[in-house]
């Protein structure tokens, strides 16, 4: 824990579930707590109905994220790349404490080596 950690307090459950219902992630949910990454880490591993919380507060963050884009091409019916790109950027961020499951990486399956044909799109070399 930080040296001026405040010391946790059991409302810090609700605070973290309502942050992100908005679509906080980690690095805020730790700034409106008043503590760094390494606390909010510490409080989890120290308290379980916490750290519930806390991945209840990410999961709904994330979803908030997912939603987004939804809730703006459904609001006038035109599609908005720009904030769909990030929000699904904001979504696939790397977690720098590890808090998304990492997927099964796959080292026994050699890469796949294509050849696609250009068509014809090539230049010719003059000669």
């Amino acid at each position: 824990m930080s040296p001026a950690a405040p010391p946790f307090d059991p409302a810090f459950c609700d605070t973290v579930l309502e942050l992100g219902r908005q679509g906080v992630r980690k690095a805020a949910l730790a700034r409106a707590l008043g503590v760094d990454l390494e606390t909010l880490k510490a409080w989890r591993d120290e308290h379980a109905q916490f750290d519930f919380a806390v991945r209840a507060a990410l999961t709904a963050s994330r979803a908030w994220w997912e939603e987004l884009p939804r809730e703006v091409v459904d609001k006038d019916g035109t599609f908005r790349q720009a904030v769909w790109a990030k929000a699904m950027a904001h979504i696939r961020a790397e977690d720098p404490v590890g808090d998304e499951p990492e997927e099964d990486a796959v080292d026994d399956v050699p890469p796949a080596i294509f050849a696609i044909p250009d068509n014809g799109r090539t230049r010719r070399r003059r000669l």
